[in-house]
């Protein structure tokens, strides 16, 4: 896989500024075979985490499960929350780990691996990590440290 981890800043008038970073990955099905995880934080708000061009995401019972290259265990969220538009996914919080110790496993990994199941399907997806650490700690600044 070679996708490149990308990073973004700017501003707007309802939420200030912002700083994000971003990986597309593989999986899907066209015309949703680009999957995007994204990590973005607004000022010194917490960060979100979620994955867009996936598809329709308003289905019931959304969970998503994560597990990285060198790890059996798998990281559950059953409460993933669509927008407002359906069209992306936020990982609100795991079950068993800490958004916290999820991003650092993001940033000291190799690849990712993430299923999203619902009441519509379910759909595997893969993402690089390479070059993940530092576009993660542009777009979330002091966040790690604090």
């Amino acid at each position: 896989m070679m996708s490149q981890w990308k990073t973004d800043s700017g501003d707007n008038k309802f939420d200030g500024q912002y700083k994000s970073c971003y990986v597309i990955g593989k999986g899907g099905s066209f015309p949703f075979n680009k999957p995007t995880l994204v990590i973005s934080r607004f000022g010194e708000r917490s960060p979100n985490i979620y994955l867009t061009n996936i598809g329709y995401t308003g289905c019931s019972r959304n969970t998503v499960r994560v597990v990285f290259n060198d790890d059996e265990s798998v990281l559950i969220c059953d409460n993933p929350a669509p927008d407002l538009n359906k069209d992306s996914l936020f990982i609100r919080y795991f079950d068993n780990t800490s958004t916290v110790d999820f991003i650092e496993m993001l940033m000291n990994k190799k690849s990712v691996y993430i299923r999203v199941v619902n009441s519509c399907g379910k759909s595997d997806y893969e993402f690089s990590l390479k070059g993940s650490s530092k576009a993660i700690s542009f777009a979330l600044g002091d966040y790690l440290s604090d």
